[in-house]
């Protein structure tokens, strides 16, 4: 198994719009690097009522609720991803 650093630059990567001189630090403000675990329902999570903590590539870290009826608006926690970490959580016990 190879496990590759998450450096800084990658980014541009992620970037959409070459023409934007800002879109790196948007990209960087974006893309989350690390979270607590989640759990279908939301009394299950460390955070009440239902959240977690991401922290994200430009290093500011933001408490994110989990909606189990609404889509959710930021990775990891939306609802599908939500559902796939637990298969994986289930697999792993």
């Amino acid at each position: 198994m190879t496990i590759y650093k998450l450096r800084e630059g990658i980014e541009r990567f992620f970037i959409t719009d070459i023409n934007n001189p800002a879109g790196s630090a948007i990209a960087q403000s974006e893309i989350s690097v690390m979270w607590d675990r989640v759990y279908p329902t939301p009394g299950d999570f460390t955070h009440i009522p239902g959240g977690s903590n991401v922290l994200f590539m430009d290093a500011h870290v933001e408490f994110v609720r989990y909606d189990p009826n609404g889509p959710g608006d930021v990775w990891p926690i939306t609802r599908h991803a939500v559902d796939v970490f637990q298969e994986i959580y289930d697999a792993l016990e």
